[in-house]
């Protein structure tokens, strides 16, 4: 029995002939420049993307890959970078014309990020883009504008009227209103960078979002008073370095996330009760221990709790169950924390080492970067003190120095302080800054007594190139100091790890910043583990 089976060739292009929906799905995958390059396949390509649900247009569409600091020293290259601008921005008006002229006039997104030029035709045209994309009723809109003057772009107020946005992020804008009424009934995520807005604008609108479920403003100007009362929808608010700002009053029954802070702080915040707050963030603000503990006890769900730069902060007393997350960083002020939250999992702590009284069973993460002055015995002991807070508690430390003798504990010292930690399995270390004096094999002994009978060491350093080091040890059963006298270790509570390590696995991986990777690996075993690390290791 013979099967004859034949083959035609086509010549068709069985792509162009999918559907304009599956054609905008296939789009959603690259990237916009790549899109708009389709248009030379043919006029059906051409007619594809520019009826795209996504539009997104940054100065890459234009230009290629000069510099922002080019625009000051380079005067012609501003100008092309201007005339090519403008051609965009007139390619899109006309685009979003014909959008509404046709039967597909709705689409999902466009974004605008780049230099704001101080042209008036160029600003001219940007506002028809702004404007024919409202009428298009454009869903998320998101404008870019990169000021590199005082001169901001005043938002055309048929955007404040739209009933169709749900997502408006606006940067170097200046909202004005004369007549209309904000009415932005759709919206339901606001992010304002570097906008100028008075009070007025501000009150009218929070009016104007009756669903507005996550606010954002960063580095605005104008307003002196926030007032946030209802607004049953709204979960999430950031409110960071606004100059002006110094009276806040949030009374939102369900907001889940709150930030607020920066350099000019407001003066006065009044907080509500939030039954279903879970992240707290507070920054560079003038707390008192008073004001904290109050707020803190009307958060029931808090989990999360950050507090940044707080200065007036002495006291810290948190007894909060549902809290798992807990960082407290460069609070200079603080003089002792108590904490009394059994469901704490990672705790992270940066500054002077201070009084600390630590209840937290669940605890597994650990980060600290221990600030010191003086590096002499007295600091040490409060160093081995402070560290032995967390002996019953996590199996995994992440230590952060600024300096490699932090971490190495002279011998004499070794003979009258207790090893702190030696329950802990994992210790892991980030060096700040790495001397050129760095002896790894050195900074190993040192870690290895604060942790003895670890199960790995991390030693990390480098910022754009970074050499890591890990260790993995492998232990003999007896590990407990037997009470014959040996001069390394004849006041550990446990016996020496050079006593009773078998193997040494290490791993060396040096990672490059313009890509690629490194990695080697040693097997050391022996007595001497320390002289076979300084040898292998040096040559890093």
């Amino acid at each position: 029995m013979t099967i004859t089976i034949k083959v035609e060739e086509s010549n068709s292009d069985r792509i162009s002939e999918l559907s304009d929906p599956i054609l905008h799905h296939i789009f959603s995958f690259l990237p916009f420049r790549q899109v708009v390059q389709t248009c030379v396949l043919s006029k059906r390509w051409e007619k594809t993307w520019q009826s795209s649900q996504v539009m997104e247009f940054d100065r890459t569409m234009f230009d290629r890959g000069s510099r922002y600091h080019y625009l000051y020293v380079n005067i012609e290259l501003n100008r092309v970078l201007q005339r090519r601008a403008k051609e965009l921005f007139s390619c899109l008006v006309r685009i979003l014309q014909n959008r509404q002229c046709g039967d597909m006039i709705s689409f999902k997104k466009l974004m605008i990020d780049m230099d704001l030029f101080n042209d008036p035709e160029f600003r001219t045209l940007l506002d028809q883009c702004i404007c024919n994309a409202i009428g298009c009723n454009v869903k998320e809109l998101k404008l870019k504008l990169n000021s590199f003057s005082s001169r901001l772009c005043n938002l055309p107020e048929v955007v404040l009227s739209s009933k169709s946005i749900e997502f408006l992020e606006s940067k170097c804008c200046k909202l004005e209103l004369s007549k209309s009424v904000i009415d932005l009934s759709s919206l339901r995520n606001l992010c304002l960078n570097r906008v100028y807005v008075d009070d007025h604008m501000i009150e009218n609108l929070v009016v104007g979002c009756p669903l507005i479920e996550d606010l954002r403003l960063v580095s605005c100007e104008g307003f002196r008073s926030l007032e946030l009362f209802g607004l049953s929808k709204l979960n999430g608010i950031k409110l960071i370095d606004n100059s002006d700002l110094r009276r806040v009053v949030i009374k939102t029954p369900n907001v889940s996330s709150l930030s607020i802070g920066g350099p000019t702080r407001p003066r006065e915040i009044k907080l509500g009760f939030f039954r279903n707050l879970k992240k707290l963030i507070l920054s560079c603000a003038f707390i008192s221990d008073n004001w904290l503990h109050r707020q803190i006890s009307k958060l029931p769900e808090l989990e999360y709790l950050r507090l940044h730069k707080l200065y007036g902060l002495k006291s810290l007393k948190l007894s909060s169950p549902s809290l798992k997350m807990l960082l407290i960083l460069e609070c200079t002020d603080l003089v002792e924390i108590n904490i009394g939250s059994p469901n704490l999992q990672f705790f992270d702590y940066q500054g002077d080492i201070i009084s600390l009284s630590l209840n937290a069973l669940s605890l597994t993460k650990i980060n600290l970067h221990l600030c010191n002055h003086i590096l002499d015995a007295r600091w040490y002991a409060k160093y081995v003190e402070f560290l032995a807070k967390f002996y019953d508690f996590s199996e995994v430390l992440y230590l952060q120095s600024d300096m490699v003798e932090n971490m190495i504990v002279t011998r004499e010292l070794r003979e009258i302080l207790p090893s702190p930690l030696s329950t802990v399995k994992h210790l892991n270390l980030r060096l700040v800054t790495m001397s050129i004096h760095l002896i790894i094999a050195k900074l190993v002994d040192g870690l290895l007594w604060i942790a003895p009978h670890t199960k790995t060491v991390s030693i990390e350093y480098g910022n754009l190139d970074k050499t890591s080091f890990k260790f993995s040890f492998s232990y003999k059963k007896q590990v407990i100091y037997d009470g014959k006298t040996v001069n390394c270790c004849k006041s550990f509570p446990i016996s020496c790890w050079q006593h009773c390590a078998e193997k040494v696995e290490l791993e060396i991986n040096h990672e490059y910043y313009r890509g690629g990777k490194n990695t080697k690996m040693y097997i050391l075993k022996g007595a001497e583990f320390m002289e076979q690390i300084d040898a292998v290791c040096s040559i890093f």
